[in-house]
């Protein structure tokens, strides 16, 4: 009994696990629609979107957090961060007044215990796909995410971070001059 109670106190506080999309490079795709909190937000179906199904929020009450992702990282160390997101009606009509990046809809993500930060999610000029950053990632992480009205999140990807290469002409680069002591 004790475990259901948990299981159904976790559930009603949107703080369940969920196995997530994971491929061989370490990549990993946690779906909105396990991870939402149901006090803030509703799941909502869309063709556009990865499963059909993605998350909302109800109301305008921004205290309480719309997702709360917990996931695991092979291991500790610097990631990408990306989003993909629709917008509704609302959104929509958002989007298509906005005449420059500054009209951008953005959300509020916490990355574990940090500080809650700014994020765009959605763009006037309809790219559903947003790099949120680079973050240094412990093995266990929390992510939780506060969404505007308006967006309809589909997923959050995580991979590890790689270095663009260098390119062949700059590679065996060597100065004509070089500063005294290097």
């Amino acid at each position: 009994m004790k475990t259901l109670t948990n299981l159904l106190l976790n559930l009603s506080l949107g703080i369940v696990s969920y196995p997530a999309y994971t491929q061989s490079s370490g990549h990993i795709r946690l779906q909105a629609e396990n991870y939402y909190n149901p006090l803030t937000s509703k799941q909502v179906s869309a063709s556009e979107l990865a499963n059909k199904l993605g998350v909302v929020i109800t109301g305008n009450d921004n205290d309480k957090h719309s997702v709360h992702y917990t996931f695991t990282v092979p291991d500790t160390g610097l990631y990408t961060i990306a989003s993909f997101a629709l917008t509704d009606e609302y959104g929509t009509k958002l989007m298509q007044a906005a005449k420059t990046k500054f009209e951008s809809l953005f959300m509020e993500m916490q990355l574990n215990e940090g500080k809650k930060t700014k994020r765009v999610v959605a763009v006037p000029w309809n790219i559903p796909q947003q790099e949120l950053g680079k973050f240094k990632l412990q093995k266990e992480n929390t992510l939780k995410i506060w969404l505007p009205k308006g967006v309809i999140l589909d997923y959050i990807d995580i991979a590890p971070y790689r270095a663009p290469a260098i390119p062949k002409i700059a590679a065996n680069y060597k100065p004509a001059h070089t500063p005294e002591g290097h």
